[in-house]
C-alpha cells in the first residue's frame, strides 16, 4: 500500500465530525477537530510540573488504508513529556475514511509537535 504525504493529498482522511456534505474543506476540519482533540486530552504531567520540565515532543504516526492510527512515534525532551504526548496520540479515534490520493485509497504519515511549557 502505497504512503502518500499528507500535504499532497487528493482527500484527506475523514475525521469523525468531519463527514457532512456541508463542510467543504475537509483538510482543514481534519486539523482543527485533531487539536481539539489535544484540547480536550492534554493533562500536563504532575512530575514535569514539580520538575519544572518543559519542552516539545514530536509526534509521528501513520493513519492506515482503514483509517486506524498505528506506528506512533514520539522524540522529544524528556521522557515524561513523550510519555504523554503518546497517550494523547494514542486517544486520537479511528478515522471514518481513509486519505485518497489518485483515485486510490492511501495510507499517510502525520507529524505533530506537541509544545508543553508552564
Amino acid at each position: 500500500m502505497q504512503e502518500i504525504p499528507f500535504i499532497v493529498l487528493d482527500q484527506a482522511p475523514i475525521y469523525p465530525g468531519c463527514e457532512s456534505e456541508d463542510i467543504a474543506d475537509k483538510t482543514a476540519c481534519f486539523q482543527q477537530k485533531l487539536y481539539d482533540h489535544i484540547s480536550a486530552n492534554f493533562r500536563y504531567p504532575e512530575e514535569a510540573k514539580k520538575e519544572n520540565i518543559q519542552g516539545r515532543v514530536f509526534c509521528r504516526f501513520l493513519i492506515d488504508e482503514t483509517g486506524k492510527i498505528t506506528n506512533i512515534t514520539v522524540r522529544g525532551s524528556h521522557e515524561l513529556l513523550e510519555i504523554e504526548a503518546r497517550r494523547i496520540t494514542e486517544l486520537i479515534p479511528n478515522m471514518l475514511a481513509p486519505a485518497q490520493h489518485g483515485g486510490k485509497i492511501v495510507r499517510t504519515p502525520y507529524s505533530l509537535p506537541l509544545t508543553f511549557k508552564l
